[in-house]
């Protein structure tokens, strides 16, 4: 599998295999197509170097509106209040994206 720095991913590149913290946290799964979101997410976490799937953009599902939808609902009561501020929004929109992509990803494979 090929390699990347973080720095260089493209949009809709795939993700060969779980990227975690050093907690051991996962913060994107293998199998999700990287967007802007998932970059910033990463370079936040210094990650440097990523490992993506052979076949490129279009091997990951799409992700639908009932998705997103579904994710917020999902995630709102874990940020609760905490909203109101830019940042906190900004972090809910990203926890969103990266919820709705791994419920469209256990749908495909299910």
């Amino acid at each position: 599998m090929p390699i990347k720095k973080v720095d260089q991913l493209e949009e809709g590149d795939i993700l060969a295999s779980d990227i975690g913290n050093n907690q051991g946290v996962v913060l994107v799964k293998a199998g999700v197509a990287v967007t802007a979101s998932h970059v910033k997410l990463l370079k936040q976490w210094g990650v440097l170097s990523v490992q993506i799937a052979e076949g490129g953009p279009g091997a990951a599902p799409e992700v639908r509106p009932e998705h997103r939808e579904r994710a917020a609902s999902q995630l709102k009561s874990r940020f609760g209040d905490s909203l109101a501020g830019q940042v906190m929004a900004r972090i809910f929109e990203t926890a969103v994206e990266i919820c709705a992509e791994r419920l469209a990803s256990e749908e495909q494979y299910a």
